[in-house]
């Protein structure tokens, strides 16, 4: 069930964090049955994890996180960017949306959109460093400019040349219009340049491991107790977050008919699926995850993006088993 996974409940996107040493973890909240933030707030405090990332500036989540020394970077949607042009809003949602946590909760920064550049909308690209410049402005208004930075997160997507890395460079036409002026603004505010990498885009039978963090992560059951071992809690004591109401069972496998595979809905929401993406590259993971797991239908619902089908999704060197 998609509420026994890490990868929805966490949205298990790694965050390596240059500028303060730490490692985190995205929460992202589409899907059933999830915990409360604070049972994941609680959750966190037992993990190796000091940073989380918020895919909006959900007041319950500021309030869970209070008092738990993570750092926490809030996230203004793709759609109030062009609203934020206005330094008015941007004043008010500062003053809305992050000051009354700022005290209690570690907000370290707000990230505006999210890999905006790609989008491929006019309005959206030229809004982004200047929103970014107001909610700056409004954060040195209310005298949180030193604890809280402004930035962007980008897709690998920016870059038009990625390999090697010797030859990187920024897309022809995004570099001196919007990549230019954003870095400026990076360097002049003291706020890291930020990605999202995904390993799994390179994925190939040797950089399998790699690219589902096999070896770093494990799932969780409901109830946030780990499937097994994966090395992440900081200690082997039981992570409290709440009432358990039942046993867990490990049902027995559906009876097989035939080959089975589970793969995304051509029709599935784009969001529900992104998010999924995260996690891992879609079809090849929720089948990876579907085949490890008793081929279960509940196993191949992932927020209803996932469908069982008896046609092999195989193709050229992706052999799906």
């Amino acid at each position: 069930m998609i509420g026994t996974l890490l990868s929805v409940l966490l949205s298990v996107s790694l965050v390596k964090c240059t500028d303060a040493g730490g490692v985190g973890v995205t929460y992202g909240t589409r899907g059933t049955t999830l915990p409360p933030p604070a049972d994941v707030a609680r959750f966190l405090a037992y993990t190796i994890f000091d940073r989380v990332r918020l895919l909006d500036a959900d007041p319950r989540a500021l309030q869970a996180f209070a008092d738990t020394g993570l750092a926490v970077d809030v996230t203004v949607p793709n759609g109030d960017v062009p609203r934020l042009v206005n330094l008015t809003f941007a004043q008010r949602w500062v003053r809305t949306r992050v000051a009354p946590f700022a005290e209690a909760t570690n907000i370290s920064r707000i990230l505006v959109g999210n890999e905006v550049i790609s989008q491929a909308n006019r309005t959206l690209l030229l809004s982004l460093v200047p929103a970014m410049q107001n909610l700056h402005t409004a954060l040195v208004t209310a005298s949180l400019h030193r604890e809280i930075k402004v930035s962007s997160p980008h897709s690998l997507e920016i870059l038009s040349a990625s390999t090697p890395p010797s030859a990187g460079q920024f897309r022809d036409g995004y570099d001196k219009a919007i990549v230019k002026p954003l870095l400026s603004f990076l360097r002049a505010t003291g706020a890291p340049f930020m990605v999202n990498a995904y390993p799994f885009y390179g994925l190939t039978s040797d950089t399998l491991d790699y690219a589902l963090f096999r070896r770093n992560f494990g799932l969780y059951h409901a109830d946030m107790t780990p499937v097994y071992d994966a090395g992440i809690l900081t200690a082997p004591q039981e992570v409290v977050v709440g009432p358990v109401v039942s046993t867990k069972v490990t049902p027995a496998p559906e009876a097989a008919e035939g080959r089975r595979w589970c793969v995304a809905k051509p029709a599935a929401d784009e969001v529900a699926l992104q998010e999924n993406i995260d996690f891992a590259h879609a079809a090849y993971a929720m089948n990876l995850y579907f085949q490890s797991n008793g081929q279960h239908a509940f196993d191949c619902d992932f927020g209803q993006t996932g469908v069982v089908t008896t046609v092999d999704p195989s193709y050229e060197s992706c052999k799906f088993t």
